[in-house]
Parts: C-alpha cells; sequence; structure tokens
C-alpha cells in the first residue's frame, strides 16, 4: 500500500502529450492510445511516493527540455554515468537525434544528427568505457537487421555504423555492458538462441556471433530468454526451450565456456536478476507457487567433450527472499529496477526491488497518449527521458527520480 505526501524541492510539471507508446524494459514496446487527446498546461501537485513503511522515498525532478520544437519521434534511448550520458531519438529510419546530458538528465552540449540504419527500432543504449553504444532493430538497405553505433561522450559517431542481417524477428532480447563491449542475447521463433558482442575498440565497433545450444540444441522449441549476465570476458545466457509448463521444458545454461541443464525440479518461471559473483552464477528466480529465491550454481570451467550432450548441475536454492530483501549477496545488496508504464493519461515509473517487489510508484508526466520513453539508473537515481507532443509542440524532455531509504 502507498501514500503520497507532499514534497516542496521536488516539483513535477505536466507534460501534456497525445499519441500512444509505453516503454518496457527492452525498450519501448507500443501500447494502444487511451481515450481521446486531452490538452493541459495546468501543473500536478507536488508528490512524492513512499511506501508505507516509511524506508524507501521516490521523488521526481522538474524536467528538463532538450529538444523544442522537437520532430515526430519513433523511439528513445537515455544512458548515462555519474559524469554525464547521452539521449537519443530516431528523427527518421535512418538517423538519430543525440543530446549530451549530465548526471542531472541536464542538457550538456550541442544537440547532433547522426546517421543509423535501422534508427527508428532503436531499444537500448549502453555505457563502455566512457562511450556509448546504440542498439536498433529494424530494416536496413539490404533488409531485416540489427544495427549498432557507438558515440564518444559529447555525442559524435565513434567509427562506422554495424548491421547484422537478420533472417527472423526478435521474440526475446537481453541487453547487457561491460567496459570493452555490448552484449546482446536474443531468440527468434524458430532455431536456437544467439549471442552477439559488439566490441568498442579506438577505430569503432567489431562484431562477433555465437550460436547457443551447440551441446544441447532446442530443436522445435521455443526459446524464451531468462537472463543475461556479463562481466569483462566472461559471460552467460539462462534460456529455457519450450514452454514453462511443458513436460520437456528445460533450463540452459550457456556460459562463454560451457552449456548446462538445470535440475528439472529448480526450474524458475522467470528470472529478476543475474549476475556473476566470483566464480558463482547467482540469479533472483521468481517461482509459481512461492515467493522468489536466490539461486547459486557454478558452471563447469570446460566444455564438454564433442558430441556429448551438457550434464544437468546442481542449483542451491536459498530460502524465499522476504520482501524487505535483506542480507543479499554483493551483487543485489540495495539494488532497485524500475520500468515505465502509460495508463491513465500518466507517464509512471515503477520502481522495484530486486526480488520483483513493487516499491512505488511515481508521475513522470502527464500525458494523453503518444509518447516514447525510457529509463536508466545512475546510483540512487533514475533519469526518464520521453518524446511527445506538447500544448506547444513536440518536445524531448529528460527528467530525474532519485530514490533514498
Amino acid at each position: 500500500m502507498r501514500r503520497a505526501v507532499s514534497a516542496v524541492a521536488c516539483t513535477l510539471a505536466c507534460v501534456a502529450l497525445a499519441g500512444g507508446a509505453a516503454c518496457g524494459d527492452e525498450r519501448g514496446e507500443a501500447a494502444e492510445p487511451s481515450g481521446s487527446p486531452e490538452r493541459s498546461t495546468k501543473p500536478p501537485p507536488e508528490t512524492a511516493e513512499v511506501d508505507e513503511t516509511g524506508t524507501v522515498m521516490c521523488t521526481a525532478e522538474p524536467p528538463n527540455v532538450l529538444v523544442a520544437p522537437a520532430p515526430e519521434v519513433a523511439a528513445v534511448a537515455i544512458v548515462a554515468t555519474e559524469t554525464g550520458g547521452l539521449v537519443l531519438f530516431a528523427e527518421g529510419p535512418d538517423r538519430l537525434g543525440v543530446q549530451p546530458i549530465d548526471a542531472q538528465a541536464r542538457p550538456d552540449g550541442e544537440l547532433t544528427h547522426v546517421a543509423m540504419p535501422a534508427a527508428e527500432g532503436l531499444f537500448a543504449a549502453r555505457s563502455v568505457g566512457g562511450r556509448f553504444v546504440a542498439l536498433a532493430d529494424g530494416r536496413c538497405a539490404e533488409g531485416p537487421c540489427l544495427a549498432a553505433r557507438a558515440f564518444d561522450a559529447s555525442g559524435r559517431a565513434v567509427g562506422d555504423a554495424v548491421t547484422v542481417p537478420l533472417e527472423r524477428a526478435l521474440l526475446t532480447r537481453r541487453v547487457r555492458a561491460t567496459d570493452r563491449a555490448v552484449i546482446l542475447a536474443r531468440s527468434h521463433a524458430e532455431g536456437p538462441p544467439l549471442l552477439d558482442r559488439f566490441e568498442l575498440g579506438d577505430a569503432g565497433l567489431t562484431h562477433l556471433r555465437t550460436v547457443l545450444g551447440q551441446r544441447h540444441p532446442p530443436r522445435d522449441r521455443r526459446v524464451e530468454l531468462l537472463g543475461l549476465a556479463a562481466e569483462g570476458e566472461r559471460w552467460a545466457v539462462a534460456w529455457r526451450a519450450g514452454a514453462v509448463e511443458a513436460r520437456d521444458s528445460e533450463l540452459v545454461v550457456t556460459t562463454h565456456a560451457s552449456e548446462m541443464v538445470l535440475e528439472p525440479r529448480s526450474e524458475p518461471l522467470l528470472f529478476e536478476s543475474f549476475e556473476w559473483h566470483d566464480d558463482e552464477l547467482l540469479a533472483i528466480a521468481a517461482f509459481e507457487m512461492s515467493r522468489p529465491r536466490l539461486l547459486r550454481f557454478t558452471p563447469s570451467a570446460e566444455a564438454p567433450a564433442r558430441g556429448a550432450r551438457a550434464t544437468p548441475i546442481e542449483v542451491r536454492a536459498s530460502p524465499p527472499i522476504p520482501p524487505t530483501v535483506a542480507d543479499l549477496p554483493a551483487p543485489f545488496e540495495s539494488r532497485r529496477q524500475a520500468a515505465l508504464r502509460v495508463r491513465d493519461h500518466r507517464l509512471e515509473l515503477e520502481v522495484r526491488s530486486v526480488a520483483g517487489d513493487l516499491v512505488t510508484e511515481i508521475l513522470v508526466a502527464a500525458i494523453t497518449a503518444g509518447v516514447a520513453a525510457d529509463v536508466t539508473r545512475v546510483g540512487e537515481a533514475f533519469l526518464v527521458a520521453y518524446a511527445g507532443p506538447e500544448a506547444n509542440g513536440r518536445v524531448v524532455n529528460a527528467s530525474r527520480v532519485h530514490c533514498h531509504d
């Protein structure tokens, strides 16, 4: 249960928008327009959202106008570190607007315009060693493709865009970044899951593709990605072959060095979080009939012999994680996650614990429909970028939502 309280120092100005789109986790899934367009310039009450125990408060700061007037925008991505970042938005099928921002989501440099294949399918941007990489999924000149482009801190492009042909549309995807590369795990309606590594060097991006399921192919079963962990040169992908309720459903973990099958009794519905910790893989796993649990398993350092199938591995599960999420190991302690939702003419930020429990919901902007949006985390704050029409024309805005105990 939540309550709204007055926050004198933290005002959220109203932005009246029209049209309809919502931002999901990876990112920008479309939503149908809701209701008829409404116009309003009256700001909403100053609010902060607090959980009923009073342990977490999140406040949304006034939005910063990045671009006004702005073109019609199909997709938005935001990426930032403690020293600043970028807001990227699709200005057309093959061009991005790129606006540098500081760590408070304020404009911090000149707006630039950069060619980007499949720009309208922009779905992620990540930080890589002080520079940034954007990913898009759409149509290139030669057909369906993935596209990646690197940028420096000022928003200038680094090297050329890299494109990867796609034979089928993406079904599920997960994105992580290390200090050298952006890693994309993807599945399709048919075939094995794949992993793309976009490594960023001095001259720009290079691409390497890895086919997963070599030792344990999914056969004719549809693949769903549950988690992607990446650290340095090592990575791990958790994926399910078959529907979770099917008798032949299996949960496979493929790493840079090996491939394993989790014991059937340990199979969760989904992973809330998935991380490397020393030589172990740790997952916050959600189950159908119980609270989430912390799963631990140690992947083999060596691949199975050629022709051998992946073998089951033991999964060590903790007791159910309480809503307070106490005493979790280092990768998960004090960690929050967030997603954007559009409902009832509101762009809202849902803040959740590492175990998936709702911490709070906070209003980011009052809208009617037709908004493209994205969110990223910097320390204890979330930075939100969104684009759409308001009373005086189209804008691209960014806002900072700060959460503290």
